[in-house]
């Protein structure tokens, strides 16, 4: 196939993060000496400054972390709950997509803090300078960012500490203009001087409940006080005899291990693509369907992970799929549509590994800044169900389930591939067309990213990219799905990136998804 960008190669350390900047700046940090947690925490925080859409120091992260040095793998949960006076009746006439009741307590800082504690070898305010620069003195606006807070220009104005920081002089920030967020790099500095105690104990905390409770909403400084991540170990399934390791609940990453085991029954190599695109579109309904009635706090309501990822449990789902497209699987779609999100992975000399991702949640998050903070705070509250009952449903403390999700690919017991994609629910749809396109189609990073990908919406039409062969489409269509195609390189289908690691050489190969601004490095 024609690649859109080479494959990127190198033997020290590499990265792929979803902006140029955060890949260099995590780079940079290896070639001075850090470690791949290190190079992923420093890439992160820049991410948070110059991905202002889709990230934030508002917002929260996970991921799947491998430390080469003590062989330990784990998942980390920097997903916050919901205020303590979030309960059902506060919200009974439904969750508001924006604004302060939309918000969660943020996860991102201590996050970050709590990944260096365990395996870092680098201090949280070194790391947080490239960032702070990049806050205080500007950074140039690409195109992608001006269309974005064009497009929500009416939204930001709504409230003016969001306004002021996001369209300097009241006008949409143009490509290669500097956005300088002087607020944002004082909350920022505070952190890199006094921790991550300083936003959920201190000054920080204090100011951001203010903020939020002035203007209606429910986070107040105590709701911060005392946060931590959850470590847990991933999930896991086998692949075609290799290992998968994903994101455990409230993440809905247990759906690509479902993918997975559904599709492990059928013949890639035997298929056609009409059919092996037919077969994975029904075994994603098919977990779509577990993920509508089972995804939740398991703090709150036990999910049943050790049923829903039994290959008994996919061979029975298996046998429900047929030769037409089912139109009777379609569950209720538990999350919100649309999401913003940044995905970046890291892998260094030592054989340490980094799959990690970081959201306000969706565009701009609840659009509210809070107040001189220049931070700009998540609507992730909108990911609770406000159904009686339901195992999703909101309560106070409780963590809302959500889209985001990282992913390894372990071969020999060792890391082969990491990879991961923002997108809502096309994360666990591209996720899942990777991890076929690595293994049965025996690609590369690069080449499994540039392949053309398909989403199935919540709609129950099938999107799928210009660049498939009309002969595919007209396929598609004959087995019954209601095909739309969409533009060559389709956003809504994610924003990958990767990094493989040949076990032979120890070279590390990174890609990088051409649909948005992403880039790979290494050395």
């Amino acid at each position: 196939m024609d690649r859109h960008r080479p494959t990127i190669m190198g033997s020290n350390g590499a990265i792929a993060s979803g902006h140029p900047l955060a890949s260099a700046a995590g780079l940079r940090v290896m070639q001075e000496g850090g470690n791949a947690f290190d190079a992923a925490i420093a890439a992160a925080a820049v991410l948070a400054v110059c991905k202002v859409a889709m990230t934030g120091i508002g917002g929260h992260n996970l991921a799947v972390l491998w430390n080469a040095r003590t062989e330990e793998l784990w998942a980390m949960d920097a997903n916050g709950p919901a205020p303590a006076a979030a309960t059902l009746d506060r919200y009974a006439g439904g969750i508001p997509r924006h604004g302060p009741p939309a918000v969660s307590v943020p996860g991102t800082v201590a996050g970050w803090e709590s990944v260096l504690s365990r395996f870092g070898t680098r201090r949280l305010g070194d790391l947080l300078q490239p960032a702070i620069g990049y806050a205080r003195q500007g950074f140039p606006v690409n195109h992608l960012l001006s269309a974005d807070i064009a497009q929500m220009q009416d939204q930001l104005r709504r409230w003016p500490t969001t306004a002021a920081a996001l369209l300097p002089g009241d006008r949409v920030p143009a490509a290669t203009d500097l956005l300088r967020q002087p607020q944002l790099a004082g909350s920022l500095a505070l952190i890199a001087q006094r921790g991550a105690s300083v936003f959920y104990e201190g000054e920080l905390a204090q100011r951001i409940g203010e903020a939020v409770t002035a203007a209606g909403g429910l986070i107040q400084a105590r709701d911060l006080n005392g946060f931590q991540p959850r470590w847990s170990a991933p999930l896991h399934t086998t692949y075609r005899g290799l290992d998968w390791y994903g994101q455990p609940p409230p993440s809905q990453g247990f759906i690509i291990g479902q993918e997975l085991n559904v599709f492990e029954g059928f013949d890639p190599h035997s298929m056609s693509e009409v059919e092996r695109i037919h077969a994975m579109v029904e075994a994603k309904k098919l977990a779509f369907a577990d993920r509508a009635r089972y995804l939740c706090d398991p703090d709150f309501h036990p999910v049943p992970l050790e049923q829903l990822l039994a290959k008994d449990h996919a061979e029975r789902q298996r046998r429900r799929i047929g030769s037409s497209a089912a139109g009777n699987v379609l569950a209720p779609d538990l999350l919100p549509t649309g999401g913003e999100t940044t995905y970046l992975c890291a892998m260094d000399a030592q054989g340490n590994a980094v799959s990690f991702i970081q959201s306000l949640f969706q565009p701009f998050g609840s659009y509210f800044m809070a107040g001189d903070t220049g931070i700009l705070l998540n609507n992730r509250m909108t990911g609770f169900s406000v159904e009686p009952g339901h195992p999703n449903v909101v309560e106070p403390r409780k963590r809302p389930a959500m889209t985001l999700n990282t992913c390894m690919l372990f071969r020999d017991g060792r890391p082969w591939t990491v990879y991961g994609t923002p997108g809502a629910d096309a994360q666990v749809q591209t996720n899942f067309q990777h991890t076929v396109a690595f293994v049965d189609l025996e690609l590369d990073v690069q080449a499994a990213i540039e392949r053309p990908r398909w989403r199935h919406l919540p709609d129950g039409s099938l999107l799928l990219e210009g660049r498939f062969a009309p002969d595919v489409v007209e396929g598609l269509r004959a087995k019954g799905h209601r095909v739309t195609v969409g533009e060559p390189w389709e956003s809504e289908t994610g924003g990958a990136q990767a990094i493989m690691i040949d076990q032979r050489t120890s070279v590390l190969q990174a890609g990088a998804d051409p649909r948005r601004e992403g880039y790979a490095l290494a050395f």
